[in-house]
């Protein structure tokens, strides 16, 4: 079989005999969830979010989901070139003592103009109103965001349903591109955020799961995990098992990825005593393990490329789920030895590649799947830096990303110099980052080695 070319049957029966691949199926069985079998589009995805965000849902978790995304806008509001009145009042502070069992979550409401709008927070105890137009990949436009706008700040008018209360808005982007905040003067009148706030609502669901509590629970974890990026302990042991594997066994998973796009095998060509045939079939048995396989081994591939392009520098990798994380053994002389409040320190600066979208489609013959999409940009969390360089850490980025450093200088994370590539160019696209994203460190990290 075309499939097996570059493998023999001993190598194959060497994979399938090692106690990693036996572990890497018993942790994949107990993370698969409902998203890896769909994929939610936008409306869906408001809808989930409409019963997180209702306190009086099953989810278990009350109004501390709805808590998160508040001060996370909170957050937002202070890099907004016009930061919004009703969000500067709700601090962090005021909304750890502030209850919102009053919150209504209103979806596809009607306002007086065009359109429908994803969501509509109410609050008539505390008086605001918060539109969400929630995005979950898709592209937003200025006119559409306008119109939601305008139509929205009607209903606070006299003789309105909502007459009196504070309005404030909110795009929703999980796939948040900082830079397009320049492309658009509407963006600047909206609080611009991700989904990486769904993280601490995955982390008290799986608390509660340990503790067997569990009815609604399993629902946050998958959904929040999968839109926060966020990844379990499970995952993370999963991750690396898959790794192990893609570097011991690496013809036989280049193998599975071939066999993976061969959708069909023919009846005449299915001989169970041919280990050709066995590949195929194990890969379409545990379809969803061959993915990770595939997908891990390309992720290596790139890892691989970028230390031999930069024989003399030191760079590391981190793996993930759907990206990867890149950094140089000497940026660890930037990072404080402080933990955050939760006992975690982050890498300073660092440079994310993550999956845009990836194909699940198979072929009906052997060839390529649809292409991946990759974006690349620069994680900048100034909290992490050792006491007093956070000034000229930022004047170096500043020297690459001096439009998107330019707004309010305090957030706890900036995502900077977002850039699109395709599978093909990643490599180099990322081997120039990481020089570019280097040599402005490199002056700093001289003067602290003195």
């Amino acid at each position: 079989m075309a499939t097996t070319a570059s493998v023999t049957q001993e190598q194959f029966e060497r994979f399938l005999s090692d106690p990693v691949l036996t572990r890497s199926t018993e942790v994949s069985r107990r993370i698969d969830d409902i998203f890896d079998l769909i994929n939610p589009n936008e409306n869906q995805h408001s809808s989930i979010l409409q019963w997180l965000f209702d306190p009086r849902e099953g989810h278990g978790q009350g109004e501390a989901i709805f808590k998160d995304f508040l001060v996370a806008v909170h957050e937002a509001n202070r890099e907004s070139a016009k930061p919004q009145g009703l969000f500067q009042h709700w601090s962090p502070g005021r909304i750890a003592v502030t209850g919102f069992q009053s919150l209504i979550v209103i979806r596809e409401k009607s306002m007086v103009g065009r359109g429908r709008q994803d969501l509509l927070l109410v609050d008539p105890i505390h008086r605001f109103v918060i539109l969400v137009e929630n995005k979950a990949g898709a592209s937003w436009r200025g006119i559409q965001l306008e119109n939601y706008r305008n139509d929205a700040l009607a209903l606070k008018k006299r003789g309105g349903p909502y007459y009196g209360y504070q309005v404030g808005f909110v795009l929703l982007d999980r796939y948040k591109d900082e830079s397009t905040i320049f492309d658009d003067k509407e963006i600047r009148h909206w609080s611009y955020l991700d989904y990486m706030w769904l993280e601490k609502a995955a982390r008290r669901a799986e608390a509660r799961v340990e503790r067997g509590v569990e009815p609604g629970q399993q629902l946050v974890i998958s959904y929040c995990r999968r839109q926060a990026e966020y990844e379990s302990k499970e995952e993370a042991e999963l991750e690396a098992l898959l790794a192990q594997l893609a570097r011991n066994h690496r013809e036989v998973v280049g193998a599975i990825g071939r066999a993976r796009r061969r959708k069909y095998l023919p009846a005449k060509d299915l001989d169970l005593d041919d280990f050709g045939s066995q590949l195929w079939a194990w890969t379409h048995q545990y379809k969803e393990l061959a993915e990770k396989l595939e997908k891990q081994k390309s992720l290596s591939f790139i890892g691989h490329e970028l230390s031999k392009a930069a024989p003399g520098e030191q760079p590391k990798f981190d793996l993930r789920k759907r990206a990867i994380f890149v950094t140089d053994a000497s940026w660890l002389k930037l990072m404080t030895d402080t933990p955050d409040a939760r006992g975690d320190c982050f890498w300073p600066v660092c440079i994310r590649v993550l999956e845009m979208k990836s194909s699940e489609d198979y072929r009906d013959e052997e060839g390529p799947e649809t292409p991946r999409k990759y974006s690349i940009n620069v994680n900048f969390r100034p909290p992490f830096l050792k006491e007093g360089l956070e000034p000229e850490v930022r004047e170096a980025l500043a020297a690459l990303y001096d439009k998107e450093l330019g707004a309010r200088i305090d957030a706890k994370l900036r995502r900077i110099g977002h850039t699109p590539h395709s599978e093909e160019n990643l490599p180099k696209a990322l081997l120039k980052r990481y020089e570019e994203v280097h040599n402005v460190l490199k002056p700093i990290i001289a003067k602290i080695e003195g």
